[in-house]
């Protein structure tokens, strides 16, 4: 209890907004980094930061935008605000640096971090993400009118899991990836809580057949597996990767729900989603069917082991599995890192299934190559400022059960 306490009062005063706050208040300039060269963006931004009583009187260019910039848009001078390149930061500040501003999110900032803490320091944490200024006080406040939940939740776990917990949820509040405890295993094989020989296992989100084949593998080539994809343009990649190397794979068209049903969903590879996706032009139509359904009419006599990683809809496939979960108390690996709530809802909803269940949880590195569908920029600025061809993001986190 004392950790936990302890962990909750850091949570007031290493918050996000908090720091973002702190940092404004120290007297320091506060530049505004853009790498979109979109004036438009650029204004939009401005409106936002004056709608919070922040004033910037410096926009900073990666040097590859600056000439395009200056001699194209003219941003600078439309505003009446200094522009610099990026390469000029550490000569115009010295030892007092700046507090920097993003004006955008997602995995390609994880590269500016990198950048300015090489140029500033790796203490250096006066980095911000525009964006995420709206979205830190929601989980804040549902991390508060919550917290009964999570104690539950973090008292169900080992001292390693409780660690790795912790660090999770704090993320979401400091958005900070330093924060992160990543583990060195292989995702989805924690001892004690994956395959073992013959059994039978549920892939619930196949993206391209490698998840498939690798607990295919792990269980000597024995057993089958049995793996879900809904997006059918996914297919094709696990047609590509798997071909008719095993007929004890079974891939499935379909996705799993709560309830047996047609839906629409709007296809994105590995982050296809039917989740709010009913308005969107672009959708397709899936089949949705239950964990339950799907056993009971291919006469499975046993499910052993479950895997989720659903973008999200987890929790109604776990609703959609509950006889099958309850019958035979399958080993289950469930990603948690698509919705903050899940946190919570999902280790307790599978306690209320069956209360025999110990869990663990763990937090995976997520990395990417760029490829054709990066805008060239983004690549090239990737390429100068990353790791080369390689792209991060705040990680993926799993809750085991056995």
């Amino acid at each position: 209890m004392g950790k936990f306490i302890n962990f909750v009062k850091t949570i007031y005063t290493d918050n996000y907004d908090i720091k973002l706050r702190y940092a404004i208040m120290s007297g320091r300039e506060i530049v505004l980094f853009d790498f979109s060269a979109d004036f438009n963006n650029v204004v939009a931004t401005m409106n936002l930061l004056q709608e919070h009583n922040i004033i910037i009187k410096r926009i900073i260019f990666p040097d590859e935008l600056f000439e395009h910039v200056v001699k194209k848009i003219y941003i600078g001078d439309k505003l009446g605000i200094i522009c610099n390149k990026l390469s000029e930061v550490k000569n115009i500040y010295g030892e007092r640096y700046p507090v920097v501003l993003f004006n955008q999110t997602g995995i390609i900032d994880n590269i500016w971090y990198n950048y300015f803490r090489k140029v500033f320091g790796e203490d250096y944490n006066m980095i911000f993400a525009l964006n995420n200024i709206m979205s830190v006080k929601p989980c804040l406040d549902r991390f508060f009118q919550n917290l009964d939940k999570i104690y539950q939740v973090y008292s169900l776990f080992d001292e390693k899991s409780k660690e790795i917990y912790l660090s999770v949820l704090k993320s979401y509040i400091s958005l900070d990836i330093t924060d992160r405890i990543f583990d060195e295993g292989a995702q989805y094989f924690l001892d004690g809580y994956t395959v073992t020989d013959n059994d039978i296992v549920i892939d619930a989100g196949a993206f391209d057949g490698r998840t498939a084949w690798d607990f295919f593998s792990a269980m000597r080539k024995s057993g089958k597996v049995y793996s879900f994809e809904m997006n059918e343009d996914n297919l094709k990649k696990i047609d590509d990767f798997l071909g008719n190397a095993e007929k004890n794979i079974v891939i499935e068209n379909m996705g799993l729900g709560k309830i047996d049903e047609e839906v629409s969903y709007l296809p994105r590879g590995a982050a296809t989603t039917y989740r709010n996706s009913t308005n969107d032009h672009d959708t397709k139509k899936a089949v949705i069917t239950t964990l339950d359904s799907y056993s009971a009419n291919n006469k499975l006599e046993k499910i052993d082991f479950i895997k989720m990683d659903i973008e999200g809809a987890e929790l109604d496939a776990l609703k959609g599995a509950k006889d099958s979960i309850q019958k035979w108390k399958p080993k289950m690996a469930i990603c948690l890192y698509h919705i903050f709530e899940d946190l919570w809802e999902i280790p307790l909803y599978i306690k209320e299934l069956n209360s025999q269940y110990k869990f663990a949880f763990r937090q995976y590195a997520c990395y990417g190559k760029t490829n054709d569908d990066w805008p060239m920029l983004y690549r090239q600025l990737n390429d100068i400022y990353g790791e080369k061809g390689i792209i991060y993001s705040m990680g993926e986190f799993v809750l085991y059960c056995r």
